[in-house]
């Protein structure tokens, strides 16, 4: 009979660790904003997802996927719950959500179009993610005020260029009801993602030639 190996090592004690692993989802585009902004209702406009969707605060409880799909373009979308204040710090599991939309490559931040202050929720979740850390704040956005259906378009106007004073994202006005304004977020996402993927191909060359 043969034996091999011929000679062994004594065995070493074992070791005990635990260990907590934290599930983060991959996205291209991240949704975030306030509770009951509409996200999941654009989610579902845009995208083969089919979240469910309320009328009421906090109808989305965990992070939704949607994937928008044309010929060989592809965007994956992330609707996390909404954020309140200090989510930051963990309240109402805000660091859990945020977690999710980390590795996104642009966030989507929806803004309610009949909310009674769109400055102070513009700035509620800037404020957030500027505090979250972990590059949040640098990421490009795209702003999109939803449920246009339910305000005048002169009260529109007035908001829009309210933002404006405070951010340089561009701007889109929608309705998940009436199909407003869907055409162009597909459409700026589709965009920004060919550059995006154009500028990792053209770091990935240079890596690759470089002497």
């Amino acid at each position: 009979m043969e034996q091999a190996p011929r000679r062994a090592n004594p065995g070493l004690e074992g070791e005990e660790i635990w260990i907590w692993l934290r599930l983060k989802i991959l996205a291209d585009v991240g949704l975030l904003g306030l509770p009951n902004v509409g996200k999941s209702s654009l989610l579902s406009a845009i995208t083969n997802a089919n979240p469910k969707i309320g009328n009421y605060a906090y109808t989305t409880l965990a992070p939704q996927l949607g994937i928008i799909r044309n010929y060989d373009q592809e965007v994956v979308l992330a609707d996390i719950p909404g954020l309140i204040s200090d989510a930051h710090k963990g309240v109402g599991i805000g660091t859990r959500f945020l977690g999710h939309i980390e590795r996104c490559k642009m966030l989507l931040h929806v803004i309610d179009a009949d909310s009674e202050d769109h400055l102070k929720d513009y700035k509620s979740i800037i404020r957030e993610i500027t505090a979250y850390g972990k590059g949040l704040k640098d990421k490009k956005q795209i702003l999109v005020i939803s449920k246009a259906d339910l305000v005048e378009k002169k009260e529109l106007n007035k908001t829009i260029k309210k933002i404006e004073k405070y951010t340089k994202s561009k701007v889109i006005v929608s309705s998940a009801i009436n199909k407003e304004g869907l055409d162009s977020i597909i459409n700026t996402l589709y965009s920004f993602m060919a550059e995006h993927n154009k500028e990792d191909n053209n770091e990935i060359k240079e890596e690759k030639w470089s002497p």
